[in-house]
């Protein structure tokens, strides 16, 4: 029998160590976690006086804490401010969120459990503080035990002392020095360096010869001495032949190729444009705000665009701005309702509210399709706006379009008519700046804000706030202002419908828009000054001072300036105009979720004294604020304020208030057009109730459409109608316009509301500066 010599077999050895890796506090070749040591200073300001203390009593033990000289058993939450300085009004960086305990009854020892919240950009996180707090001690130490974001894995000590301490109202403020480590980088797999005895991996006939991969699956040890093995190290050996070299290659090859196709998967998957899931709960309040905003296509004036998506409009108003006393360019804009007048009080209004949207939630109107639409009607309306201000003339123009009808001649009120088949003279309404300081002031704010949408055409943004600086500036330097409904020639026609009450708070309005869009401390000098002021009168002239619209902006610039002291707070001295701005935001909050006044089907009534129906359009204001307030305390990383006497809000019961106002309501409609099976089908509005049939139609024969009981033959989709009355009744008739006619201010509160309201994307918090849904620092990008 002929006999072979079989060749020697190719023995792959692989030993797998699951070590257990050790760590110092410097960063090494074999050291999977790299450390460093950070040291945090600042100042806590614990208040428990005053109307608006951080730090409020939850809970004493009976007949113990008051009894007790040193408080024993009384529990305190707080939510104190952290700044750079010991000064109340010095830069603000954080906020202590936590409890303490009064846990002795020997001295006033308090027992920590306290968040450390740091918002400032780049480094936020919060770092966690536990320990015992004797506060009659010098200096106490306390233990960080842990942190997230910025300072995630936190571990280390701090140091208290008291910085000062009245006696009278035992308000606190202590130094704050934080020593800590943390992990300054954390691999999630990370291979040991592979250990190899010879100058070859494979083929190899020694047993010692291996692969050594630490995946930092275990506690790192606190053993100094690396080359030391751990008592916890296994080593599984496991002995492979390879008895077919042909296959094994194949197997090898494959395997690349499997590598390769799942990296190249992940990659694209990385790199290419990622669809976003809207939630199912988000689907109604998508289409409702697809078509809330088709409203302000069908407002539109002017030569429209080959693509405008209303197909009932055409070419109008071609000649606005021509009058027998004006020859200037007037023509665009919007036509503000079912009439056919363009006032450019209300439409500023209207481009402020959707300017602060997208400054906002462009990321949501970008998941559902809508940025480029909302940003087009916001383009239509600020190029309008500029036209309506003539720097070399300083003159306002605040109305094309005829209200008089007491001479009998035609005009836009008495002429049912659409606007393709205006022939009759529109007259020009002109204005200074100090005759109309409230027209003057929204325009600020529209351009202000709508050059902020557009920051990224860097020539239309400038151009933009040149002149709403030019505009503020001829403002605030004439001695002399008023409303511009008190002047005849300048809004004495807009009287009976946007009867302005005041004009101090446009200013203010105005100076907070122009500073957020130009970073010039002045403009926010001006705001916060004349704030309180404007606060006071406002709600003493207008009433109900807690609603925002075209007339009452106070409400909004509660919140904006509440806004920018949580989120940018520029310290001092605007502190205290901050302060007093931030607990107004909390009392409105709280009246919106107090629920004083609602109709049955849960509608919020802000002026029940009126006998009229209740206008969806202050409704959809509050639900705006309240969600987009919520917004900024989910950033906040706060659950809730307190106000005054004694109320409190949380978010949840924000946005249960915001989302109340969009539900069903007892008349079982639509109050929007379009939305739903059963919504308003005689809107008030003559473009939609006469037929487009390429017919023109004078005015005497559109009034047989005025009186019509038939549906309108177009359907306005995504108009929202006044609403019902405080009884939740309403009557869908045509010629009662008070149930029927909408708006642009009205529609633009009702955008506002649904975009804030819309579920969040499900991208993770943080991403490209969305947080809590909104653009956390965005609004902020002009400021030093």
């Amino acid at each position: 029998m002929a006999t072979t010599k079989s060749n020697p077999l190719f023995i792959l050895t692989i030993t797998i160590f699951i070590t257990h890796s050790t760590t110092t506090t410097k960063a090494n070749s074999n050291n999977l976690h790299q450390e460093k040591q950070s040291h945090l200073h600042f100042y806590l300001h614990d208040i428990v006086s005053g109307p608006n203390p951080t730090a409020v009593r939850v809970a004493a033990a009976p007949n113990t804490t008051n009894q007790s000289p040193t408080t024993f058993g009384a529990v305190a939450v707080i939510d104190d401010p952290l700044t750079e300085g010991p000064d109340a009004q010095s830069r603000l960086i954080g906020r202590a969120q936590g409890m303490y305990m009064f846990a002795s009854e020997e001295e006033v020892g308090l027992l920590m459990v306290v968040n450390l919240v740091f918002f400032e950009s780049g480094r936020e996180g919060s770092v966690a503080v536990v320990g015992r707090n004797a506060v009659k001690e010098g200096v106490r130490e306390m233990a960080v035990v842990g942190g997230s974001g910025a300072y995630r894995f936190a571990r280390g000590y701090v140091l208290v002392s008291t910085y000062s301490l009245d006696g009278v109202t035992g308000d606190t403020v202590d130094e704050f020095d934080v020593l800590f480590y943390m992990e300054e980088q954390r691999p999630l797999y990370s291979p040991h360096p592979i250990s190899v005895a010879g100058p070859r991996l494979l083929p190899s006939a020694s047993r010692w010869n291996s692969i050594e991969i630490d995946y930092g699956l275990l506690p790192t040890s606190s053993n100094t001495f690396e080359f030391t093995p751990s008592k916890y190290s296994k080593s599984f050996e496991f002995n492979l032949s390879i008895t077919n070299k042909k296959s094994f290659k194949r197997f090898i090859l494959g395997f690349a190729l499997f590598i390769i196709l799942v990296a190249t998967i992940t990659l694209l998957a990385t790199l290419l444009p990622r669809k976003h899931v809207v939630r199912e709960s988000s689907l109604n309040l998508t289409l409702a705000l697809n078509q809330a905003l088709l409203f302000f296509d069908a407002q539109k004036s002017g030569p429209l665009p080959k693509n405008n998506l209303v197909r009932f409009r055409g070419d109008s108003g071609l000649f606005d701005g021509n009058s027998t006393t004006t020859h200037v360019d007037l023509v665009g804009g919007f036509y503000d309702s079912g009439n056919n007048i363009k006032f450019s009080f209300p439409t500023a209004y209207t481009i402020t509210i959707l300017s602060w949207t997208v400054i906002e939630y462009h990321e949501k109107y970008s998941v559902v399709g809508e940025l480029d639409h909302v940003k087009d009607i916001i383009s239509w309306g600020s190029m309008y706006l500029l036209k309506t201000f003539d720097s070399t003339t300083s003159t306002l123009y605040s109305q094309v379009g005829s209200t008089n009808n007491e001479t009998g001649a035609t005009d836009d009120i008495s002429c049912w008519q659409r606007p393709e088949d205006m022939s009759y003279p529109r007259p020009v309404l002109t204005c200074t700046p100090s005759s109309a300081s409230d027209l003057a002031g929204e325009t600020v704010a529209a351009l202000s804000a709508a050059s902020l949408v557009f920051k990224e055409n860097n020539t239309y943004s400038q151009r933009l706030i040149q002149s709403a600086q030019t505009l503020f500036e001829a403002i605030v330097s004439s001695p002399k202002r008023g409303t511009y409904t008190s002047s005849g020639g300048c809004g004495g026609q807009a009287r009976e419908y946007y009867n302005s009450t005041g004009y101090r708070d446009e200013l203010v309005w105005g100076g907070a828009w122009l500073f957020l869009a130009t970073g010039n401390v002045s403009f926010l000098k001006y705001a916060t000054e004349n704030f309180d002021y404007a606060m006071t009168t406002t709600t003493t002239m207008e009433g109900g001072g807690e609603i925002f619209d075209w007339d009452n902006k106070v409400p909004a610039i509660m919140v904006l300036l509440a806004r920018l002291r949580y989120l940018r707070d520029p310290g001092y001295p605007y502190e205290d105009a901050l302060i007093k701005s931030s607990a107004a935001a909390d009392d409105l909050m709280c009246s919106y979720v107090s629920h004083q006044s609602i109709t049955s089907g849960g509608l919020i009534l802000q002026r029940p004294e009126s006998g009229g129906p209740a206008p969806l359009q202050s409704a959809v204001t509050a639900a705006f604020l309240s969600k987009l307030y919520g917004d900024y305390l989910t950033v906040l990383r706060t659950g809730g304020r307190s106000c005054k006497g004694g109320w409190s809000f949380t978010i949840e019961a924000l946005r249960s208030f915001s989302a109340s106002q969009a539900r069903s309501n007892p008349m079982k409609m639509s109050y929007l057009v379009g939305f739903g099976d059963h919504y308003p089908s005689q809107v008030h509005h003559r473009a939609a109730s006469i037929p487009w049939d390429r017919r023109r139609y004078s005015c005497e024969e559109g009034k047989r459409w005025l009186s019509s009981q038939e549906r309108n033959p177009n359907v306005l989709v995504g108009a929202m109608v006044p609403g019902p009355d405080r009884y939740d009744n309403f009557t869908d008739k045509r010629d009662e316009p008070w149930f029927t006619e909408p708006t642009l201010s009205g529609n633009a509160g009702l955008v506002a509301a649904l975009v804030a309201l819309l579920d969040r994307p499900a991208d993770p918090p943080g991403r490209d500066g969305i947080d809590g849904g909104i653009d956390k620092m965005g609004i902020f990008v002009n400021l030093a």
